[in-house]
């Protein structure tokens, strides 16, 4: 196996550990307003796709006799507006986990920090309003990417979710390795030569991190702190 393949496997059991880190350090405090955004976020998406969905199905059904098909299609409709919902949030979720929740992983951040180094990193407001305005162009770029590239996956069949899958895993690894690079790298030109050197551990990371979003409400709270925790261990482990 070549050093790609086990950087991806290692980001993608970095994912685990973090989770395992976050239960055995009881670090669940440190989870309640990231984990409570990253709820209301997803089930604020679902809905919104809930609704219009089965407002679409209720105009259809409006033109049918009353009855028992009318009733079938009801039911159908609110079945498929709730799947739907679901995948459909899980998967626009990445669009905004980079500006409204993993920012909130901060203070989860520095006490790893603490416990591994004896100190936390800081840096300035400055650097933390530049590090912002960064994280909301990427997330802006990585947007009209994921638009793109749905369009092309339209095309592609049965290969089109799995395209999506594998793009939508990379950029939420992305996030939380962009959000741990700040402190050591502030200059972006510098950040963005290391993230393309460990590229195939972010997409490791983010492969098991977006899999841990399909279980309800718990993998939306863990998912991105796992995330950024494991890799925040393997970094320090790598580099001090």
């Amino acid at each position: 196996m070549g050093s790609s393949g086990k950087d991806f496997f290692t980001g993608f059991g970095s994912t685990i550990r973090g989770l395992k880190y976050i239960h055995r350090e009881k670090l669940f405090l440190f989870l309640i307003i990231p984990g409570a955004i990253s709820v209301v976020t997803v089930m604020a998406m679902g809905s919104f796709v809930y609704v219009g969905i089965t407002g679409i199905i209720l105009e259809l059904t409006g033109r049918i006799q009353p009855g028992f098909w009318q009733n079938a299609l009801l039911y159908a409709g609110q079945f498929l507006g709730i799947i739907a919902g679901f995948f459909i949030s899980v998967f626009l979720y990445r669009s905004v986990v980079m500006v409204v929740v993993i920012p909130f992983l901060g203070p989860l951040l520095g006490r790893i920090e603490k416990k591994l180094l004896g100190y936390e990193k800081a840096i300035g407001w400055k650097e933390e309003l530049k590090n912002l305005g960064f994280a909301v162009w990427m997330s802006f770029y990585f947007l009209i990417m994921e638009i793109f590239v749905l369009v092309i996956s339209l095309f592609l069949g049965p290969l089109g979710p799995i395209l999506l899958f594998f793009m939508e895993s990379y950029l939420m690894g992305r996030g939380a390795f962009d959000y741990l690079m700040e402190k050591d790298y502030p200059v972006l030109s510098e950040r963005k030569k290391i993230t393309a050197q460990k590229r195939a551990l972010i997409w490791g990371a983010g492969v098991s991190s977006f899999l841990l979003m399909f279980i309800p409400v718990y993998g939306w709270i863990m998912a991105p702190a796992a995330s950024l925790v494991g890799l925040t261990l393997n970094y320090y482990e790598k580099s001090h």
